[in-house]
């Protein structure tokens, strides 16, 4: 289980907000595919019915969050804001063909390495984008005092 550190804290309220959000949708889907994985008999149907929610999930969050994100980059004249928007960019466009992948093309089988693959890549955003380049919008965004 994903717990919020404070390496992770960016200062700002509602960018940590919205990472704790990640955080639980992350956890969230590593609860119900563990479940999965130990029953490895369930149903085609479990496995696509926790992946469309998780990626309907992430697919919300990324609409809401990077759009709030970027408005206050642009508030707080970040420096890097073009860059950040292009890796924001780049999330979506994965996320996206991880969704067609699965169920537009049915390219790939919703299984259990289906599930292990997204939790990969949610993982992979959280360390990547957070850890690495959110973390650089501290003393710009951050409230000041």
């Amino acid at each position: 289980m994903l717990k919020f550190s404070e390496d992770m804290r960016i200062g700002h309220p509602v960018i940590d907000a919205d990472h704790l959000r990640l955080i639980k949708i992350i956890n969230q889907f590593a609860d119900v595919s563990a479940v999965h994985t130990l029953f490895d008999g369930s149903a085609p149907s479990d496995c696509a019915k926790i992946m469309h929610e998780t990626l309907r999930s992430l697919i919300a969050y990324t609409k809401e969050h990077f759009a709030r994100e970027e408005k206050i980059q642009r508030e707080c004249m970040y420096a890097y804001h073009e860059m950040h928007v292009h890796e924001h960019h780049a999330l979506v466009i994965q996320l996206e063909e991880i969704a067609r992948t699965y169920f537009v093309r049915k390219s790939k089988r919703l299984d259990g390495k289906a599930l292990a693959e997204l939790k990969e890549f949610m993982n992979f955003w959280l360390v990547n984008h957070v850890m690495k380049f959110d973390v650089n919008m501290r003393e710009w965004v951050c409230p000041k005092e």
